[in-house]
């Protein structure tokens, strides 16, 4: 095996174990792998939650993991989520990619860059069921080239 190669693989198991990484309050992480790593608009991953009790503080977590040459500096995300009862509400975040300067945000190792966005802190689920959420890619560009996985993180809050 050639070093680079070598180096690239262990590389990408540290990324994937830093994701699977253990933490007691964790609720729910679920990651999809986007195919062939193009995010079109419009283009929706569904999670489902399924919460026991009831009422639960939660932080929510958008997450998601990009190449290193990711063309643009922010993702546009409409997230909608429908309650056990039904009840649907929708908002739309905007994850920054990089910053002002260009300079990848997040944790990255090789050319793999991890980057998560609270999207509801402290924030109570008041009922029993399954919660459903629909993330959408909604950037003005059609295509986001470099998108490897999109994700979703629960954590309990105490």
């Amino acid at each position: 095996m050639k070093k680079h190669t070598f180096i690239t693989l262990i590389s990408l198991l540290l990324v994937a174990l830093s994701f699977s990484a253990c933490n007691s309050n964790r609720l729910y992480k679920h990651f999809v792998k986007v195919p062939n790593y193009v995010w079109e608009k419009g283009q929706k991953f569904n999670y489902k939650v399924k919460i026991t009790e009831a009422p639960q503080k939660v932080d929510v977590i958008l997450a998601v993991r990009v190449i290193d040459a990711f063309p643009v500096n922010d993702i546009k995300i409409k997230v909608t989520r429908i309650s056990p009862s039904n009840k649907k509400t929708s908002d739309t975040f905007t994850m920054l990619i990089k910053d002002s300067k260009g300079k990848n945000m997040g944790e990255g190792m090789s050319d793999l860059w991890d980057i998560e966005l609270p999207i509801a802190q402290n924030t109570t689920f008041k009922e029993k069921g399954t919660f459903e959420y629909e993330l959408e890619q909604i950037t003005s560009v059609d295509k986001l080239l470099g998108v490897v996985d999109v994700g979703l993180i629960i954590d309990r809050v105490e």
